[in-house]
């Protein structure tokens, strides 16, 4: 839960206090024009609902349902997607984020809150991912463009 890992992540400067004030700032703003301050507390039907009810498994479906829905496709020329496991086809794997894992939860993004055991195994990197399905001989990374405009 964010009360308990937050202080210990922005106390070992892995989280820059800026990103905790964004998020509050955003959030204050959302509750803003959502009327949430308007007038009585007890009058506020969004303060009202449970736990049970947001976390509830037709919301988290929903939830699942947003997430792969907006994912990015790739094009498939050629139907090289998806590639099988080790076939000896060469992949590059290039950007700055190229096996983060604590990058991805903390850097600019939103993702709820970090793994429930004060790490950041629950968010594989990419390039861990890619070894389940292409041999490490066949497999080559690069950091790519980081802190430079790349053009």
């Amino acid at each position: 839960p964010y009360q308990v890992n937050i202080p210990t992540i922005v106390n070992t400067s892995k989280l820059d206090i800026s990103f905790i004030d964004k998020a509050l700032f955003n959030t204050i703003r959302l509750r803003f024009e959502l009327g949430l301050f308007d007038g009585n507390y007890n009058d506020q039907k969004y303060f009202k609902i449970p736990g049970s009810i947001v976390n509830s498994k037709p919301h988290r479906d929903l939830n699942l349902f947003a997430a792969r829905s907006t994912q990015t496709l790739l094009k498939n020329t050629g139907g090289i997607l998806p590639f099988a496991a080790n076939s000896g086809k060469k992949i590059a794997v290039i950007g700055p984020h190229y096996n983060a894992s604590e990058d991805l939860l903390l850097e600019n993004a939103y993702t709820g809150q970090v793994c429930y055991d004060n790490t950041f195994n629950c968010v594989p990197g990419l390039l861990q991912e890619m070894t389940t399905y292409v041999s490490s001989s066949d497999l080559t990374y690069s950091e790519g463009c980081n802190g430079v405009s790349c053009t």
